[in-house]
């Protein structure tokens, strides 16, 4: 049962990718005269090359500075490089979670019902207004609301929402039905889309 506005369902590790991104691969970085071989796991690999693009460096480049770091410090290479990936990732990490909560006080706070919906179509919060909506719609004024109950479906398709938020527009206007149980109610949403702890999701203001 659901007590509360968050409709967060705990998730299970991946492990799917895990084997096949602990395989090494050694690289030869140019550092002046000399030439330096690295050996790392090809997730550190892929994770410098996302990292290097954010920078507008080619991986090459963004190593050559970790080199050049790891001779100053008189540090093992592969150490300082995988600390270093690791930490930046952390620290975005971090700053994503803020701003997830911070997006989810906003949900909280808004004077509409309100909503985040993830790429699976699950619905992982909603606000108080939200929840009396549904009250409405089933006609239990003091019920608590099941979460597994809530069936929110958007009917334009969510990727091609995704799509549209990323790259074209700031906010889409899109239909919606609300069912629980056996009640239903249609209507339309302004929706937008932001970087939410822990992934990315649609965040949805009832018009109607």
């Amino acid at each position: 049962m659901m007590d509360n506005e968050n409709l967060t369902r705990h998730g299970v590790i991946d492990f799917d990718h895990l084997h096949a991104e602990l395989e090494q691969e050694f690289h030869a970085i140019a550092n002046g005269d000399t030439r330096k071989g690295i050996r790392l796991e090809k997730v550190f690999w892929r994770s410098i090359e996302m990292l290097a693009a954010e920078k507008g460096m080619k991986p090459n480049e963004f190593v050559r500075e970790l080199v050049a770091e790891s001779q100053r410090i008189n540090g093992n290479t592969a150490s300082v490089v995988r600390t270093f990936v690791t930490s930046t990732l952390r620290n975005e990490l971090e700053a994503l979670r803020a701003n997830g909560t911070e997006t989810i006080k906003r949900i909280q706070k808004a004077p509409v019902p309100s909503f985040a919906i993830d790429r699976q179509k699950r619905l992982k919060q909603v606000n108080h207004e939200f929840l009396h909506v549904v009250r409405v719609l089933t006609g239990q004024m003091t019920m608590q609301v099941d979460a597994e109950r809530i069936q929110l479906i958007l009917e334009t398709p969510i990727e091609e929402l995704f799509a549209k938020l990323e790259t074209q527009e700031s906010s889409v206007d899109c239909g919606y039905l609300l069912r629980v149980g056996e009640q239903q109610r249609r209507g339309q949403a302004r929706v937008i889309c932001l970087p939410v702890f822990p992934e990315h999701c649609l965040i949805g203001f009832i018009k109607s």
